[in-house]
């Protein structure tokens, strides 16, 4: 697995219809940067600027609290039980454990939970206590949470502290005792079985993410309740999350950033390859582009293929995209000169290809809809397959779809309304406006015609702009100070901007 850069993760800001806030980070175990609930795991998860750091509490033989998920340390390379061993024992232990990026950590020791507050404070991050059950802390018997609560409050962080436990009991113990402490409660799959008790005690919830369905979110924000889910490590499922409103995220590796604008988007994949080829789209994400740009045609046998003209003639084919099969567009050997430089050996890239690249690279597809067979105004026949095609490689939630064809963008909105649409428009814009926000419909313009004028109408409605193609830093100057949320381009680096 890739780690997710601070650059890349710009990208989230772009799919938030909802204006939604940026959720807490919560540091799982510490983080993936070291052995799981070590002080080397938390340390790391403060530098990676985690808002919080997740704990999982147990108790040694001699009554101490200590860090540890497992009842026993052996997949840390250890050989104890920690309910059996006395924190001396359990500490003469040294770990060993592979993490996420096939990086094997070592050297790291037990740690109990004064040493995980004590680095909590230490480094300004809010302390999760994950409560495991043991005798004393569970459903029934809640005979050492004042022991734990007292070792909280010893250590200043009664007030900060969030604890997150999987027994009603204790919710209800912690609820009755100590009604100033935050406590969540680690629903899972039982968290439809067990909503009206959660709605009753007005309970925030923990929902592994595979558990949830693309309403529960929701539900529980019409309760006035939070939603806690876990473990999100890839990108895509963290745009889809925040753009349905996910209140804390837990993560191993997953960088914490706030948003930023403009999001850039790499024109056709970028402007140092062959447009609209594997090798531009390859070549954009290593830019740091946050969304890659693609033109979707259909073949004479009906594959979606990357293509912004009707035929293949400006990049060296001759080929009429709807007349032709993809196996005889594949044959095709393409070459085009940009800004001086040609280039050469390309084919074309079909949708599919183009969607596993965005995924392989954590970069998000922006989908320009060309006329076509099945996808016109005229006949929408070829619209589900496409939109299936774009779900079965995790995008349906992330992308951003945009046209200059209403009849296709009306189909979309009323079929699939959780898609970010934008309508692709020039000099005739404000014959649109009204459209566009009685739709609800994000924008995308051509430089020439953007002031800001434009984009104040377009925030007044909470709706974006996208401006396109942006190709001189001066350009890229003022539409950032105008505050547009999308600036597409052929060849300006991300990485080289100002103020990004």
């Amino acid at each position: 697995m890739k780690k997710v850069s601070f650059l890349t993760a710009l990208m989230l800001v772009g799919v938030m219809l909802s204006q939604a806030a940026r959720p807490v980070f919560i540091g799982r175990r510490g983080s993936a940067y070291g052995v799981e609930n070590t002080l080397r795991a938390f340390n790391a998860g403060a530098d990676k600027g985690y808002d919080m750091l997740e704990a999982h509490v147990r108790l040694s033989a001699d009554s101490v609290f200590i860090v540890s998920h497992d009842g026993k340390t052996n997949r840390l390379g250890g050989n104890l039980k920690v309910d059996k061993a006395t924190l001396a024992q359990l500490q003469e232990e040294v770990y060993s454990q592979q993490r996420e990026d096939s990086v094997t950590y070592t050297g790291d020791r037990l740690c109990t939970v004064a040493d995980f507050l004590d680095v909590c404070n230490a480094r300004g991050v809010r302390p999760l206590l994950h409560l495991k059950t043991i005798p004393g802390i569970k459903d029934n018997d809640c005979s050492l949470m004042p022991s734990l609560m007292s070792l909280v409050e010893t250590k200043g962080n009664r007030a900060n502290v969030l604890v997150l436990t999987s027994m009603p009991g204790v919710v209800e113990y912690m609820q009755s005792n100590y009604p100033d402490v935050e406590v969540w409660f680690q629903a899972d799959a039982k968290w439809n079985s067990m909503f009206d008790w959660i709605v009753e005690h007005h309970v925030n919830v923990d929902i592994q993410k595979e558990a949830m369905d693309n309403t529960t979110i929701a539900r529980f924000h019409e309760k006035g309740l939070k939603v806690m889910t876990w473990t999100v490590n890839k990108l895509p499922e963290l745009v889809e999350l925040w753009h349905q409103g996910i209140d804390y995220v837990i993560t191993d590796l997953l960088d914490p950033v706030e948003p930023r604008l403009p999001l850039m988007v790499g024109h056709r994949g970028c402007g140092y390859a062959v447009e609209n080829t594997a090798e531009a789209f390859v070549c954009g994400a290593e830019m740091g582009f946050d969304y890659l740009e693609c033109d979707v045609r259909v073949t004479a046998d009906g594959e979606f293929v990357i293509s912004h003209d009707e035929t293949t003639e400006r990049v060296g084919g001759s080929m009429k995209i709807a007349e032709s099969t993809l196996a005889a567009l594949k044959s095709e050997v393409y070459e085009q000169t940009r800004n001086g430089v040609t280039y050469s050996g390309s084919t074309i890239c079909t949708l599919a290809e183009y969607l596993d690249i965005c995924r392989e690279w954590n970069v998000l597809p922006v989908i320009e809809l060309k006329w076509g067979t099945g996808i016109n105004n005229d006949d929408f026949g070829n619209m589900p397959r496409l939109m299936s095609l774009i779900e079965s490689k995790g995008f349906r939630n992330s992308c951003v779809i945009l046209t200059s064809m209403k009849k296709c963008l009306d189909y979309l909105h009323e079929l699939y309304p959780d898609v970010q649409l934008q309508f692709l428009t020039s000099q005739y814009w404000a014959n649109h406006y009204d459209w566009t926000v009685g739709k609800r419909m994000d924008v995308d313009v051509n430089l020439e015609y953007v002031d800001e004028g434009l984009v104040n109408m377009y925030h007044d409605n909470n709706l974006k702009v996208n401006v396109w193609t942006v190709n001189s830093i001066a350009d890229y100057l003022k539409f950032r100070d105008m505050g547009v949320d999308f600036l597409t381009t052929d060849r300006l680096s991300p990485r080289a901007v100002p103020s990004r």
